[in-house]
């Protein structure tokens, strides 16, 4: 694992740690391993937001009630989860969180470049965005547009890499200052390279190697 900057770390045992060790400095933290055996180290009501996207094969999906049970644990309380994920299995994925966390939106990532469903026979141009909270429910966030269009097209890093700008767009609207955001799929870093420029601290989990190792490099 390669070295990294000051206040961002790889791999070893970091949890568990004082909630106050969290906030106490901006971090950018990345960790090599299971997301559910990392999260679980994680305590409770410490993160004010879960942000990811997550992989979408249909093999995955029962990942999306340990998320979201193990969401409801670490979240505070009106803390959010939002997530990609592509419309095809959607009934699917709002019914497992639903399981442990109430739905308060679905937003929309336009795409720059059209997706084609042949079974379907659809043109797709936007990425559903689904909005979970932990209960009770609270507006504690100024007035946030539903719908985000990439300024880019950034596929520099990996060729599923998301914009930044869609990150900058919750994030920068849901998290207090010096608040921590979760990324449990971190993949090539986008979310902890957006929370780094917000000043927000930031924890992601991946279990891909070269994906982490990226990720690690985004932060220098």
């Amino acid at each position: 694992m390669p070295t990294t900057h000051p206040g961002t770390r790889a791999g070893g045992d970091c949890f568990p740690l004082a909630l106050s060790r969290y906030k106490e400095v901006i971090m950018q933290l990345i960790q090599l391993g299971d997301c559910f055996e990392e999260i679980a180290k994680i305590p409770d009501e410490s993160v004010d937001l879960i942000f990811t996207d997550p992989p979408y094969a249909d093999r995955y999906l029962p990942l999306w009630e340990s998320l979201a049970r193990e969401g409801k644990r670490v979240l505070v309380p009106g803390g959010s989860l939002v997530t990609l994920y592509g419309v095809y299995r959607l009934p699917e994925i709002i019914t497992l969180l639903s399981k442990h966390l109430s739905y308060y939106w679905c937003c929309a990532l336009w795409h720059q470049q059209l997706g084609y469903f042949q079974k379907t026979n659809v043109r797709q141009t936007w990425k559903p965005v689904l909005w979970f909270v932990k209960e009770p429910q609270r507006v504690h966030h100024a007035t946030l547009d539903d719908g985000v269009r990439p300024t880019g097209k950034e596929k520099q890093w990996y060729w599923q890499q998301q914009s930044e700008s869609w990150a900058f767009h919750f994030i920068g609207s849901l998290v207090p200052k010096n608040g921590l955001v979760l990324d449990p799929f971190v993949g090539t870093g986008t979310t902890a390279v957006v929370c780094k420029k917000l000043g927000v601290n930031c924890i992601g989990f991946d279990n891909n190697p070269k994906q982490v190792e990226v990720a690690l490099r985004r932060l220098l």
